[in-house]
């Protein structure tokens, strides 16, 4: 009826329009010395985030985007989402309304440009990702036997007192593998991660070798992390059981607890998921 109504020109005029806005929003970003931009825009989606000259703590980096994302809403003019995007918090604005100007959207880049940084609510801590699944893996059948000092050597979970660590391990499931199983797909969309307790695995994209992981690594916390944040990425590699092998499976809810209680487990994470990144591309 709609494009009865109006016809199909009126239809690809609107979109033609939200997309120009998007380029016109990229363009000021980049031009910016305060704004980032974090993804190409191919429709009218732009993904960027404020990043204050000098400042490179990325923990800092997040708590000021996700703040203004909450001053551009108290302002009752706009509304902008989050989003993680190779482990770094965006801003994402995406133009669909058909009376949306280049005046709207200015303004809004005003707000998260030119908001000074002391008027913010600050949250530098570890949020807790929402949930988008039922939580399958955990179950009498898969549940760990491992107590605390059983896992005491993984640097994971080192800082963690006895009752932390026991508590997650009743919560966590324990997964056997055979040589040749696979215990990540890549572009798969699975967000468990892995902590690997005995074996050898191979980390492959395609055909090339990335790596060969063993006892105490860990393995898929970039997805984890960005597990709740609206548009995670998919899986980078394919993780595959070179020798009889052992795993607990951490949901990023677990994940999250333990990144909460322990600063060395976050820099530990946050520094391997940077490593890996910057290897696979």
């Amino acid at each position: 009826m709609s494009l009865q109504t109006f016809g199909r020109d009126a239809f690809s005029a609107v979109i033609d329009r939200a997309l120009d806005l998007a380029h016109e929003a990229a363009a000021r970003v980049e031009a910016s010395p305060e704004l980032e931009l974090l993804a190409p825009v191919d429709l009218s989606v732009v993904a960027f985030r404020r990043r204050p000259p000098g400042e490179t703590d990325e923990r800092r980096l997040d708590a000021v985007n996700l703040a203004l994302v909450t001053a551009v809403e108290q302002t009752g003019e706009a509304l902008v989402s989050s989003t993680r995007l190779f482990g770094r918090t965006a801003i994402r604005t995406c133009i669909l309304n058909p009376t949306t100007t280049a005046a709207h959207v200015h303004r809004v880049l005003d707000i998260i440009e030119q908001t000074p940084l002391e008027a913010l609510d600050l949250d530098d801590g570890v949020r807790v990702p929402a949930r988008r699944e039922p939580d399958l893996v955990p179950g009498w059948a898969t549940s760990s036997s491992l107590a605390a000092p059983d896992v005491s050597w993984v640097p994971l979970f080192a800082a963690l007192g006895a009752e932390e660590a026991a508590d997650l391990l009743a919560r966590a499931a324990e997964r056997r593998l055979e040589p040749g199983e696979t215990l990540i797909e890549q572009w798969d969309a699975g967000r468990d991660c892995f902590v690997i307790l005995d074996g050898v695995f191979e980390v492959r994209d395609g055909e090339r070798a990335l790596a060969t992981l063993s006892a105490g690594d860990l393995v898929g916390e970039i997805a984890a992390l960005d597990w709740g944040a609206g548009y995670g990425v998919v899986r980078s590699a394919h993780v595959e059981a070179v020798t009889p092998a052992t795993v607990l499976v951490l949901t990023p809810e677990h994940l999250s607890e333990v990144l909460r209680r322990s600063t060395e487990a976050l820099d530990l994470v946050e520094r391997t998921a940077r490593e890996r990144q910057a290897r696979a591309r």
